[in-house]
């Protein structure tokens, strides 16, 4: 199921214009002189840990999905234009579904005001997946 929905993210996020690279989250921002360079826009998809209840013992389990997508960008002089960047985002993975979890609905966003060349605002979003042994 997080492969599917890695995958889908990926996919959906990939095939807009202005998102030029997408990767799975792993503190980029933190060591981004250390990483090999990525372009920008850039997306980061975080998977939080999942909790399973079982509806079905040793056959069925679901969970609520809660991920975090890191938008990071360079900072412009007109940074109207980064707030476009993360609405054309929200409107690509609004909805967004697959078999083995429900439309993505946007629960949370942070915006960054502690920057200096390279920003990076965190929108979450979450879902209901199920797993199927």
């Amino acid at each position: 199921m997080r492969k599917e929905l890695y995958q889908k993210l990926k996919d959906c996020l990939g095939s807009l214009e202005s998102v030029k690279y997408v990767a799975l989250w792993n503190h980029n921002v933190e060591y981004i002189e250390q990483e090999q360079p990525w372009e920008r826009p850039a997306v980061f998809i975080e998977i939080l840990p999942l909790e399973w209840r079982c509806v079905v013992p040793g056959h069925e389990y679901h969970s609520v999905v809660t991920l975090r997508l890191h938008i990071v960008y360079d900072w412009s002089e007109n940074e109207m234009n980064d707030f476009d960047l993360e609405s054309e985002i929200a409107q690509a993975v609004i909805g967004l579904e697959g078999d083995g979890f429900s439309p993505l609905e946007p629960v949370g966003s942070a915006t960054n005001h502690n920057h200096e060349q390279i920003v990076e605002d965190i929108d979450t979003y979450r879902c209901e997946c199920a797993m199927i042994i």
